[in-house]
């Protein structure tokens, strides 16, 4: 029973050892009824499977032994024992981790809505601001933006389409050639 974790633990000794019905049990560990049984089911699944590693291979075994075993009544100092825990854990601020998850869940949906939002205002703003650069260049008569995309395009086909260019001569080197 040592190895099993905590939760399964306790489930296991309330349902099977003293004998609590699953609604009890379930107000003791502070959960609902079916996780409370699913808890103790699990952690009587554990035990089975340990005693079957060590050469115990009987289910049954197990459950009457459980059973036998089980009290009918509480002793005094396992009641004042289950008291004390239970106005502890009351007094403690329950674990809010469910609560935890679904806020930060929330919060990054809107951070990530904001940023596609904010994404697609700069993108817009952007493309009105090339227009309106555009359209005053273009009234002028002269468009120092057109000459640069034509620069720049025919830059990068030289770069990119092989065979456009040749390649670079080199410098003579006989003495026959004139020099500047």
């Amino acid at each position: 029973m040592s190895r099993l974790p905590r939760k399964q633990k306790a489930a296991v000794l309330l349902r099977y050892v003293l004998k609590f019905d699953p609604i009890e049990a379930a107000g003791i560990l502070r959960t609902s009824a079916p996780r409370a049984q699913e808890r103790a089911d699990r952690g009587l699944k554990a035990l089975v499977r340990r005693f079957r590693k060590a050469g115990c291979a009987d289910t049954e075994m197990l459950a009457r032994e459980l059973a036998e075993n089980a009290c009918s009544t509480l002793p005094d100092e396992l009641t004042a024992h289950v008291a004390d825990a239970m106005a502890e854990a009351s007094s403690r601020r329950p674990r809010q981790t469910l609560a935890r998850q679904v806020l930060t869940s929330l919060a990054r949906k809107r951070w990530r809505r904001r940023f596609v939002v904010g994404t697609a205002c700069a993108l817009v703003l952007g493309v009105l601001a090339g227009f309106v650069v555009l359209r005053s260049e273009l009234q002028t008569g002269f468009s120092r933006s057109i000459s640069l995309f034509l620069e720049l395009r025919v830059r990068w086909d030289a770069f990119t389409v092989r065979g456009l260019t040749a390649p670079d001569k080199p410098w003579p080197t006989d003495a026959d050639t004139p020099t500047l």
